[in-house]
């Protein structure tokens, strides 16, 4: 047998440390990353046990746990980010969108075809969400309840000017417009979609985040507005603040969901708007969550204020404290109100006057199970 040469052997030797190095950064925790910078949370050790239900399972789990926290991770995601974004300007997540002047998007959701206008909804899915709409409206009316439908819109829907070439519209109409004309045809609810005010306003500032998927807190505001239109004439006692009853200033601060998604929170920034209440607000969380998608309720003192039950997502975060101080108790719930809602023990305990349901643009095509006949099933 010919003897094997020196560089071979070590090719070899480090071939093995190489495939080696992962088992030993994860057991003696060697990399000097100790914390994960992306925007999610990373799969926990799966519990091993004998019985088959749990043997079936655990490959596939321990494969994620581990494809989550093999040694070095932290420090080959910082490497990758810093590679392919920051040299190379292509985005490390399919995720993930680079657009013009460090501008990110969302591609998840289809958010994207919805800016483009590639989406499209049938006539079944139009009926069906919309029978779900005014059954929860009218069972909420025999009960002298208000349901109030609201739509944020998608980033890329009011910034399109910063996505790269390529990214041109393919019809006028998008998905939410399908869907709301067929609403206006076909119902008389209330429902409040965000765009107008938003691209009447963009001209004169950015009103999503740069690095985040979400409307900054101007953005914010101008929804907020636009919202209480319809709860002021419902309710004599909603007065909305005007822009004047804040100072408003633009800060710095860290960046936001779409470069953790990269891997570059640690090294990309953002901007956003401090609104600063002239009269400090008064409103007070009286059902503190644990968790950031946990319920919890706002209370305030005031005569006639109205109560609130408000089902959301992530783009209503930046409302609360606006929307708080127009209720004597607001409870959030970050949830789609489904056919598993428990609505008649929740009418029950909070008395609302009102039912807020809000839903951003892009999560409406994953609208919530139609309802069969009655509201709550």
């Amino acid at each position: 047998m010919v003897p094997m040469s020196k560089t071979p052997r070590a090719i070899l030797f480090i071939f093995c440390l190489l495939l080696l190095a992962p088992l030993a950064g994860q057991f003696f925790k060697l990399d000097p990353f100790s914390r994960h910078n992306e925007n999610r949370e990373l799969t926990e050790r799966p519990e091993f046990g004998w019985s088959f239900p749990i043997l079936r399972k655990f490959p596939r789990q321990f494969q994620d746990y581990f494809n989550d926290n093999f040694g070095f991770r932290n420090a080959l995601v910082r490497g990758n980010y810093l590679l392919r974004y920051e040299l190379l300007g292509v985005s490390p997540s399919r995720m993930v969108i680079v657009g013009k002047d460090g501008w990110l998007y969302y591609t998840g959701n289809n958010e994207i075809e919805d800016c483009r206008g590639v989406t499209r909804f049938d006539s079944q899915q139009l009926a069906l969400w919309t029978k779900a709409a005014v059954l929860k409206r009218d069972w909420l009316k025999q009960q002298g309840i208000r349901y109030l439908l609201v739509i944020p819109p998608n980033k890329s829907s009011i910034h399109p000017e910063f996505l790269p070439e390529g990214y041109g519209r393919v019809r006028k109409e998008s998905g939410l417009d399908d869907y709301l004309s067929y609403l206006r045809r076909h119902t008389d609810l209330e429902v409040v979609d965000l765009r107008p005010p938003l691209l009447a306003a963009k001209g004169e500032r950015s009103l999503f985040h740069r690095t985040d998927t979400h409307w900054n807190d101007y953005g914010a505001f101008l929804g907020y507005r636009e919202m209480m239109r319809p709860l002021a004439a419902w309710f004599p006692a909603v007065r909305p603040f005007e822009l004047e009853d804040f100072s408003v200033a633009l800060k710095k601060g860290p960046a936001g969901d779409l470069a953790g998604m990269i891997g570059g929170t640690e090294f990309l920034s953002d901007e956003n708007y401090l609104f600063t209440p002239r009269v400090p607000f008064t409103a007070k969380k009286v059902e503190t969550n644990n968790t950031i998608r946990d319920p919890f309720t706002m209370q305030k003192e005031g005569a006639g204020l109205p109560r609130a039950v408000i089902f959301r997502d992530s783009f209503f975060t930046a409302l609360v404290p606006f929307v708080a101080e127009h209720f004597s108790s607001s409870h959030f719930l970050w949830q789609r109100w489904n056919s598993n809602t428990e609505m008649e023990g929740i009418v029950r305990k909070y008395q609302p006057d009102v039912v807020i349901e809000e839903v951003v643009e892009r999560l409406i095509k994953e609208s919530s199970d139609p309802f069969a006949g009655v509201v709550p099933p």
